[in-house]
């Protein structure tokens, strides 16, 4: 019988052979195969959280944990950042190195500056019809009113 990490024995039971499973230690090998697999990608080229947790089939808390571990083992760090929806995330490479610095955030009012650049003529007339009609007062209907009583 081949060695199967995290099996400690097979015994044969009633015509079957059934496995004393060591969960611990097989959770540990499968942890330690993701481990070197992050290791193997983030070596040829740098990487985010989440794109590292598509390839290794893992959710992105569980590749947060092993890329700490890395962080603090000394064996990886930030080549740069690339900005995304979501904000800005941290490009991992492997190796020895020193972390690169973090961009500033954009401010809200540089933010809404580019839309508005982005925006044609029938788009700002859009967004400033949607304003006036924010302003608006709904008014009761006056034969609502006489049937069924003035709104208190």
């Amino acid at each position: 019988m081949r060695q199967v990490p995290g099996v400690q024995a097979a015994r044969w039971w009633g015509g079957y052979v059934t496995r004393q499973v060591d969960m611990p230690a097989l959770l540990a090998a499968k942890k330690m195969k993701r481990r070197d697999r992050v290791i193997e990608l983030i070596t040829s080229k740098a990487m985010t959280s989440a794109e590292l947790s598509k390839v290794i089939h893992c959710g992105l808390r569980g590749t947060q944990i092993i890329i700490t571990k890395l962080r603090k083992a000394g064996l990886i760090h930030i080549q740069g950042y690339r900005r995304q929806k979501a904000g800005i995330a941290a490009m991992w490479r492997y190796g020895i190195g020193v972390d690169a610095t973090k961009p500033p955030p954009v401010p809200c009012a540089e933010r809404s500056r580019k839309c508005r650049d982005g925006q044609g003529v029938e788009e700002h007339a859009f967004a400033l019809a949607r304003q006036r009609a924010k302003k608006w007062k709904i008014k009761r209907d006056p034969l609502v009113a006489a049937f069924f009583g003035e709104m208190k």
